[in-house]
């Protein structure tokens, strides 16, 4: 509040969170972008064998777990239940695809299929 109560100063923070790559040996200016969302791989990154990536990002007021390719395209969305989600990882095989997620008050261990089918409940995560 400014000393004669007219004005007032705020301040808002509004972090990005977008995922960039870059090749082990080349310079930083060959930094890319290849995400878009504002929250996309803060909850959850991970490298497939075959190239592409699993991440979280917002997706309405919940995350979602997405996949694409190590360029950016092919961008798909994998989930879509309404339940937050984090912690992402790809089993070495690259069939399934783990993550944790509180749907009954608990956090849970969860899979589904890198293609994103046939969600299930794996465990209870014990902290």
């Amino acid at each position: 509040m400014a000393a004669d109560d007219s004005t007032v100063v705020t301040l808002q923070s509004d972090p990005l969170y977008q995922i960039w790559t870059i090749g082990l040996n080349e310079p930083s200016s060959q930094v890319k972008k290849i995400s878009n969302g504002k929250v996309d791989g803060m909850a959850g990154l991970t490298w497939m064998q075959d190239g592409r990536m699993v991440y979280v990002t917002q997706a309405g007021d919940k995350s979602e777990l997405w996949i694409m390719n190590a360029d950016g395209s092919d961008n798909k969305q994998l989930t879509s239940d309404g339940y937050s989600k984090e912690a992402s990882a790809v089993s070495p095989d690259g069939r399934f695809i783990f993550f944790t997620s509180i749907r009954s008050g608990i956090p849970q261990v969860w899979r589904i299929n890198s293609d994103g089918s046939n969600a299930n409940h794996t465990c209870p995560v014990i902290s």
